[in-house]
């Protein structure tokens, strides 16, 4: 529901949300085993043993250049996907233990992969609309974007396009919540389920339960408070200035050749988030004490250099997700260039996964010899080493360990 319902609802993620969601990060433990139906995939095997080692690329749903709708209830590596943007993974704490999750953009869906290797329905029917209520799998959608699975058990969506975010309960997968109206600017300083925003797509908890969005079409970043009250965080407009909060400028996608950016990440040990600052060609960082804003990667001139230097003076290109390690490295979809690119934490940066070029690569192949199509997603399992790529215009989920 909307409206006032909102204060109600977020009220009751608590402070206590800092310990559960360090449990969920650290609980993720999802590596399929694709055996059980390696025999029904034509041609030579797709899941070599070799692709369990550190390095290597496979593929873990879709079929490389062929955009569809199909495939529910098999193999994910014969279902058809249609450009996914990210990933996301359930906690192990939940019933849906060990699966993983497919924003499948432009299908207007999410797609769920379970342990087995099997594909199923999720969130949405794959017709576009904008229902805010009802269970999930009659949901309909415009390009979902982004999936958090919170330590309570519902399901986080941003629904881009519709400019809202929507809330399912993961126990009876009903729609609880709808933050957001219609498309534009307002509502600051009161309850988030009548605030506007526009193209939100991205956000995290801090661990204080806190939510901050990037509210990609307003050039900024939007938090609601754990009493459902909505107020920007940082960023007025389009630009870029590296300030402290209002003061700070992000330039997100927009008008022609749009495409979800500006995603976020938690850093929970020094109490940042990182984001991508996608036109700007650079990964941004906010203190969350301090609201100042400064530059991690990325000189703002759009190219592909730099690899074995300062992460700071080298060329992004369209930047569209970061993902913090636990460890304190950093993965950039450099979406752009067609590569992952990884910052240590002494700020130098390298390529990960590709080559520069679009292209597609047989499973088994190392991570720099490895082609992609404009990277757009990823996700980090902790516990498995395991990195997961939205390789969205192949129409495919990747991965590849990497310690």
């Amino acid at each position: 529901m909307r409206g006032f319902t909102v204060p109600v609802r977020l009220s009751t993620i608590t402070r206590s949300l800092a310990a559960a969601l360090l449990l969920f990060v650290s609980a993720c433990d999802f590596n399929p085993d694709f055996s059980e139906f390696n025999e029904h995939v034509e041609g030579p095997s797709e899941r070599p043993d070799a692709c369990k080692e550190l390095g290597l690329v496979c593929t873990v749903a879709g079929v490389a250049g062929e955009a569809g709708f199909e495939g529910n209830g098999g193999p994910a590596l014969s279902a058809r996907l249609n450009y996914p943007v990210d990933i996301a993974m359930a906690p192990l704490t939940l019933a849906q233990t060990g699966e993983i999750y497919v924003l499948d953009w432009k299908n207007n869906a999410v797609r769920r992969i379970t342990p087995d290797g099997s594909i199923h329905a999720f969130i949405g029917t794959g017709e576009q609309g904008d229902a805010t209520t009802g269970d999930a799998g009659s949901l309909t959608l415009y390009e979902p974007t982004d999936l958090i699975i919170s330590p309570r058990g519902d399901f986080f969506l941003t629904d881009w396009q519709n400019c809202k975010i929507k809330v399912v309960n993961a126990i009876t997968l009903q729609t609880t919540d709808s933050y957001g109206t219609t498309v534009g600017l307002g509502g600051d300083g009161g309850p988030a389920g009548l605030a506007h925003l526009n193209l939100p797509s991205s956000f995290i908890f801090d661990p204080n339960g806190d939510m901050y969005i990037s509210d990609q079409g307003n050039q900024r970043i939007r938090r609601i408070d754990v009493d459902g009250v909505i107020s920007t965080f940082s960023g007025t407009e389009a630009g870029y200035h590296d300030g402290v909060k209002e003061g700070a400028l992000f330039r997100f996608s927009e008008g022609e050749g749009l495409v979800p950016g500006g995603k976020l990440s938690m850093n929970t040990h020094d109490w940042a988030m990182y984001i991508a600052d996608t036109e700007n060609n650079r990964i941004r960082r906010i203190n969350f004490f301090t609201g100042e804003v400064t530059t991690v990667a990325g000189d703002g001139t759009p190219g592909y250099a730099g690899d074995g230097g300062d992460a700071r003076k080298a060329k992004l290109n369209r930047p569209t997700d970061v993902i913090f390690r636990e460890d304190h490295h950093i993965y950039i979809a450099d979406s752009g260039n067609h590569v992952i690119r990884k910052v240590d934490p002494f700020g130098f940066i390298t390529t990960l996964v590709g080559t520069g070029e679009p292209g597609t690569s047989a499973d088994g192949t190392p991570g720099p010899q490895a082609q992609l199509d404009t990277p757009m997603g990823i996700y980090y399992d902790e516990t498995t080493f395991t990195l997961y790529i939205a390789d969205t215009h192949n129409h495919l989920i990747k991965r590849i360990k990497d310690r």
